[in-house]
């Protein structure tokens, strides 16, 4: 029978280091344990927070405006002096020395009548005139010689030549007259600017028979153009002190006076001169510049809402919805009147606001 081997469990020992380890957390747990009671016990315990509901918005301040407004206008350019030449006499039109667009000087030619009867007619009468004072003359020597020897001649005789003297004096100036109705009438035969401008239009051609009142050109001035603005009330007050300018132009005057057709705006006709003929019917660029108006104050264009209206903060956090007269309008900003320095304004609101809101607001950065 084979020999039973017993095997004997041998008890392995514990290394010193995992009994430390062991040692070493149980303190470290029994510590903190007893750090938090010591807090727990010390310390109170802190109030509930409140929740505000209330809805919380971005405002802003209205600022009081510091300097003068300035406002572009674009407008139309209108004759200063627009008129219509018409023919004084009835002929045919020999001769045209302007065109459409022609710029003349005044007493410059435009039109030319033909005028061969109206010339001879003068020349006719300035023979008569010519004729009646040689007549004059010898008449006056006739009365000299009469004067030297009155002594000798009868009453009748020296009547005789003061009368001859008279009536040559009187056919002097009658041939003078119709010497001077002669050349007046051959002038009007001759048409010409009364005053520097630009031929707009010409209502006839050479050749054609003309009628005494017959249109035949327009003339505009071109001395002093001008341009009308329309600008509303509210800014009626600044008027006064306002100042244009138009590049390369010379503002002459301009006045104010209300709109026929709207009670609530106001017209500024501006003269102005140039150098280069200005086409008329062009669009050119004013800029106005004026003190802004008594009880104006500057806000964002993004605090408007609504047809001129604004959300305007009370000092009670409430709500409340403003209507405001618009002055002046930027780029990014508007300037209203009745509206206090310093008031605060929501931007961007919400269409969900109501009177009497209550909010937090929170000032823009």
């Amino acid at each position: 029978m084979p020999a039973v081997t017993k095997f004997r469990q041998q008890k392995i020992p514990e290394k010193p280091h995992s009994v430390i380890a062991k040692k070493d957390n149980c303190a470290l747990v029994e510590g903190m344990r007893l750090i938090l009671l010591l807090t727990l016990s010390c310390s109170e315990a802190p109030p509930p927070l409140e929740f505000d509901s209330r809805p919380r918005l971005v405002v802003t301040k209205s600022q009081p405006i510091e300097s003068n407004l300035r406002r572009r206008y674009t407008a139309t350019v209108e004759a200063n002096r627009d008129i219509q030449i018409s023919a004084e006499v009835g002929g045919i039109l020999k001769t045209k020395h302007v065109e459409v667009g022609s710029i003349v000087a005044q007493q410059g030619k435009l039109l030319t009548i033909a005028h061969q009867d109206a010339l001879a007619q003068t020349e006719l009468s300035q023979a008569q005139f010519d004729e009646a004072k040689l007549r004059e003359e010898e008449a006056d020597l006739n009365w000299k010689r009469i004067q030297s020897l009155k002594e000798n001649l009868s009453v009748a005789e020296v009547d005789s030549d003061s009368i001859a003297l008279r009536r040559s004096k009187a056919a002097v100036e009658g041939a003078k007259a119709q010497r001077t109705l002669s050349q007046n009438h051959l002038q009007r035969h001759f048409i010409s600017a009364p005053f520097a401008g630009q031929v707009t239009d010409i209502q006839a051609e050479e050749g054609a028979l003309l009628r005494p009142g017959q249109p035949l050109l327009r003339l505009i001035d071109t001395s002093t153009y001008k341009v009308t603005l329309s600008v509303q009330e509210q800014l009626l007050s600044s008027l006064e002190h306002a100042q244009f300018e138009l590049a390369g132009a010379t503002i002459v005057s301009h006045t104010i006076s209300p709109t026929p057709r709207s009670n609530r705006t106001w017209e500024i006709e501006i003269s102005f001169a140039q150098d280069a003929p200005v086409f008329i019917g062009s669009f050119v660029d004013i800029q106005m510049t004026l003190p802004p108006p008594k009880a104006t104050s500057k806000i964002p264009l993004s605090a408007l809402f609504a047809a001129n209206h604004i959300w305007l903060v009370s000092d009670d956090q409430t709500l409340e919805k403003k209507r405001v007269d618009i002055v002046h309008e930027e780029d990014d900003a508007i300037y209203v009147r009745s509206l206090p320095t310093d008031a605060t304004l929501v931007l961007y609101p919400n269409a969900t606001l109501r009177q009497q809101q209550s909010i937090v607001p929170v000032l823009e950065p």
